[in-house]
C-alpha cells in the first residue's frame, strides 16, 4: 500500500511540474525587409511538453513615434550604402513595452527550428517599428523578447532596412541584386554593422 501512495504522489508531482513548467523566451529574433513594403520576422522555437504545450507565438508590432527633425545622409562607395542620422541618440529602453501594439498569432507547429511570419498589413516606409515575440500556452503568456526596432527607409533610388537590436548594435541591410530561378526571385542581402 505504501508503494502505491508513493507512486501516486510521484505521478501527481510530475504532472503538476509539467503543467506549470516555465515558458522560456524565444531566441534568435531576426527582422528582414520584404518588398513590396513589409517585414519578415523569424525566431527560434522553444521546447514544449505534451501536457500543457506551447500553443503558439505572439508577434507584437508597435509603431514608435519619433522626432523627425534629423536628416539622413546617403554615401555611395563601392555599392555600400551607409546611413548616418544626425539627431541626438535617444535612450534605448528594452524594459518598457509599448502601450499600443498589433498582435499576430503564429500557431506552434511540430518543428525544431525557426518559425516566421510576413507582415505587410499597414507597414509603411520611413516609419519606425518595434518587434517583440513571446510563446504562449492555453493558460498563460511567456516572457517577451527584447525589442528590435526597424525602419524601412526609402529614397529615390534605394530601399534599406535600418534596425537596432541593442543599445550598441545597429544594422543596415539592403538587397544588392536578385537571382531569378524557377519563376522565383531570390534577393541577396548585404548587412553593414554600425
Amino acid at each position: 500500500m505504501l508503494i502505491f501512495h508513493v507512486l501516486l504522489l510521484t505521478i501527481f508531482c510530475c504532472t503538476f511540474a509539467l503543467n506549470d513548467y516555465e515558458i522560456t523566451v524565444p531566441t534568435f529574433l531576426r527582422v528582414s525587409l520584404l518588398e513590396p513594403v513589409g517585414l519578415f520576422v523569424q525566431w527560434r522555437t522553444i521546447p514544449s511538453f505534451q501536457i500543457n504545450p506551447i500553443v503558439g507565438y505572439k508577434v507584437r508590432l508597435s509603431e514608435i513615434n519619433e522626432d523627425l527633425q534629423g536628416t539622413y545622409t546617403i554615401l555611395h562607395e563601392n555599392e555600400l550604402v551607409i546611413i548616418s542620422d544626425e539627431r541626438p541618440e535617444e535612450p534605448y529602453n528594452t524594459e518598457k513595452q509599448q502601450d499600443k501594439f498589433r498582435e499576430f498569432k503564429v500557431p506552434a507547429i511540430d518543428i525544431k527550428d525557426d518559425l516566421s511570419i510576413k507582415i505587410r498589413d499597414n507597414i509603411k516606409y520611413n516609419r519606425l517599428y518595434e518587434v517583440r515575440v513571446l510563446a504562449y500556452r492555453e493558460d498563460k503568456d511567456g516572457p517577451i523578447t527584447d525589442p528590435i526596432r526597424a525602419k524601412i527607409v526609402k529614397g529615390d533610388d534605394y530601399v534599406v532596412l535600418v534596425q537596432r537590436e541593442s543599445a550598441s548594435l545597429c544594422i543596415v541591410s539592403m538587397s544588392s541584386n536578385s537571382t531569378p530561378e524557377n519563376e522565383v526571385t531570390y534577393y541577396h542581402s548585404e548587412n553593414v554593422y554600425l
